[in-house]
């Protein structure tokens, strides 16, 4: 993701795969309703990335529109998974 310029990107060029699907369908709802969760994320060379997802509902160039954030937490996923298999 941050390879990509994403400002007036649509969401569906930056993601694909069931997770971002389900956001896209619930971001397009007339009332969506999510403003934060954690997505598995497949990249391009098969590499798992997890990234929690801020969202916000704001005007953008004159329509409602809404604003992601993503930060990548795939360390501390994996650390979070060492501590449980111990």
């Amino acid at each position: 993701l941050k390879d990509k310029p994403a400002a007036g990107t649509r969401l569906e060029d930056l993601w694909s795969g069931k997770e971002a699907a389900r956001l896209i369908q619930n971001l397009k709802s007339p009332a969506p309703s999510v403003s934060s969760l954690v997505l598995p994320i497949t990249k391009k060379n098969n590499a798992h990335r997890w990234f929690k997802i801020e969202i916000t509902h704001e005007p953008w160039l004159g329509e409602q529109c809404s604003i992601l954030w993503a930060t990548d937490i795939s360390d501390n996923k994996e650390a979070e998974q060492r501590l449980k298999a111990q």
